[in-house]
């Protein structure tokens, strides 16, 4: 037993001159250099464009005309609004062209906050692939930290079985016992090599894993335990969630739409000035270099297009009501699940650290019995076989404890606070 405990002290400290990473230096560089992110903050960025391309018709719009034509001279200007667009122009004109709307009925104001709300939401979009990341990091990081813990057991259960296979022999040779026990002891041997090879393939495809979501070809550090605070958890709800928080945003988003639809069948008042030159047709005179004026445009009759507006704006905005509802039931949920898989890996991990002091005891034992003659090698093969399945569960308890913790703070919004 002496032999097995030396192994696991020495496979439980990693080489000195390895470098390590930790657990928040993963999760610093996933969030530093996912594409998923970059993806969503251009889209966020598309968003605040869209908010400011609303924003600039609160501005005075300036534009340039020109036209050449040919014609009757009463011809109207091509759909020019300045004073190229005069019957007086008998072939050439050039002008500016200012105009500001002065009233709309809040059409403008309400499009802008709307695409503002959106902006937010984007936002949020963000914030909810940089939790389920972190979430991600701290999965795989667990269990590549489980893969490794199960790969020191198997090579610590090598070393214990090449042992009892040495002693097997030893008995043989001096004829305490059959050939059968060393035949026995060493397809113990086999076996154990075999699950060897299968525990390093399970901790490189871990680390191959993890690495994978760090953007890393091959992850060469020693992972480091983390250490993780236990204490009872205060009671959580999802209202942190930033999925729930980005619906909310656009569902304000849509009630602004809804009120700029409305808008769009209302008077709109504009000024305008213009000023440039023109040649003007045969027998006209005056000065015609400039024009001011205001315009009054009232859709007052659009064969119902308008109120077919508002209506589907309010249909998307009825939709968007109930998605948030199945949303909060979908994380409520998720946060429950959460919660009782964490209640019972706690209650589980009480019973497994008694469960694993009584097999260290019997495999202790019967190892000694055997070697003075008074057990049999099955006795000892069956309380080795006791230990490592305790040490095994109690190492995949642990993780899981603190993998289940994590989820319970994402799914209430708290984690990476």
């Amino acid at each position: 037993m002496r032999t097995l405990l030396l192994v696991l002290a020495m496979l439980s400290c990693p080489l000195a001159a390895a470098p390590s990473l930790t657990l928040e230096q993963a999760v610093k560089e996933v969030v530093n250099s996912h594409p998923s992110l970059s993806r969503l903050g251009a889209l966020r960025r598309v968003a605040a464009a869209r908010t400011a391309q609303a924003s600039s018709q609160f501005l005075p719009q300036i534009g340039l005309e020109a036209v050449a034509r040919e014609g009757p001279a009463a011809a109207v200007g091509l759909g020019f609004t300045g004073l190229s667009n005069s019957i007086l122009v008998n072939n050439l004109g050039a002008d500016v062209v200012v105009s500001q709307t002065l009233v709309d009925f809040g059409r403008r104001s309400h499009e802008v906050l709307s695409r503002r709300w959106d902006e937010q939401a984007s936002g949020q979009d963000l914030d909810a692939q940089r939790a389920r990341l972190i979430l991600e990091t701290h999965r795989r990081f667990y269990r590549s930290l489980l893969a490794g813990r199960l790969r020191q057991l198997a090579d610590a259960e090598l070393v214990l079985r090449q042992s009892l296979l040495q002693l097997a022999q030893k008995r043989y040779q001096t004829g305490l016992s059959s050939r059968l026990d060393e035949e026995v002891a060493r397809s113990q041997v086999a076996e154990a090599r075999a699950e060897l090879t299968r525990a390093r393939q399970e901790e490189e495809l871990a680390r191959a894993s993890l690495g994978e979501l760090l953007g890393r070809a091959e992850l060469g550090e020693q992972l480091q335990e983390p250490v993780t605070s236990m204490e009872p958890l205060a009671p959580l709800t999802v209202e942190e969630r930033p999925e729930l928080k980005a619906l909310d945003r656009r569902i304000q988003a849509q009630q602004e739409a809804i009120r700029a639809a409305a808008a769009a069948g209302l008077p709109v008042l504009r000024a305008v000035l213009t000023g440039g030159a023109i040649r003007v047709a045969d027998g006209q005179t005056g000065n015609h270099n400039y024009a001011v004026g205001m315009a009054l445009t009232w859709p007052f009759f659009t064969g119902g297009r308008v109120e077919a507006e508002v209506d589907e704006q309010q249909h998307r905005l009825e939709a968007l009501q109930a998605q948030r509802e199945e949303l909060v039931r979908s994380l409520a949920l998720e946060l429950r699940s959460a919660e009782l898989w964490l209640e019972s890996l706690e209650e589980i991990g009480a019973t497994v650290e008694d469960q694993l002091q009584a097999a260290s005891s019997a495999a202790r034992l019967a190892h000694r019995r055997y070697e003075i003659g008074l057990g049999t090698l099955l006795e000892a093969q069956q309380a080795r076989q006791g230990l490592l399945s305790a040490q095994t569960q109690a190492a995949r308890v642990d993780l899981e404890r603190r993998l289940a913790r994590a989820t319970v703070l994402h799914a209430a919004g708290k984690l990476g606070e």
